[in-house]
């Protein structure tokens, strides 16, 4: 088999949904070789894999909105199984109280407003390395959390 009959089958199989460790397989080639096909052809997304990231990110919300495994199950069409999976392989993490997403979301904010704030200073003075400020409000906003300091607005 050439070279293009290879990295055409391999792409049709992808396509098809096939894990690329068996496109290796049945191509007698690395999975390595398979992930640089891949990535240097820009072969799109499997709309079956799309639709399974949809799902689970749907799951994803309605875990984080409190909803019992079960009913998340229930909701997305999949066993329980599935969903401890998507747990698993997704590190999910139980739901914060609201008083600890209270205290993201304004720390989130907060770090919003000094990016913004960042931009604007590096925009106006056409500074060439924006990340350096960046990093220094990153770090800045870590200390206070550190400190158990509540973050100060910019």
């Amino acid at each position: 088999m050439s070279y293009f009959e290879q990295t055409a089958r391999a792409r049709q199989l992808y396509l098809d949904g096939q894990p690329q460790k068996d496109i290796a397989r049945a191509l007698g080639v690395s999975k390595t070789t398979v992930t640089n096909w891949k990535q240097q052809e820009g072969w799109p997304t499997p709309p079956r894999a799309a639709a399974k990231a949809t799902q689970r990110k749907a799951a994803f919300g309605l875990f984080r909105e409190g909803h019992p495994q079960q009913a998340i199950a229930q909701r997305m069409g999949v066993s329980e199984n599935t969903i401890v999976a998507w747990k698993k392989e997704g590190h999910w993490v139980a739901r914060m109280s609201l008083l600890q997403d209270k205290a993201l979301d304004e720390a989130l904010t907060q770090v919003s407003k000094v990016i913004d704030n960042q931009l604007a200073f590096y925009h106006t003075h056409k500074l060439t390395h924006p990340a350096e400020s960046l990093k220094r409000a990153f770090a800045y906003l870590r200390e206070r959390l550190d400190r158990g300091e509540e973050p100060a607005a910019p």
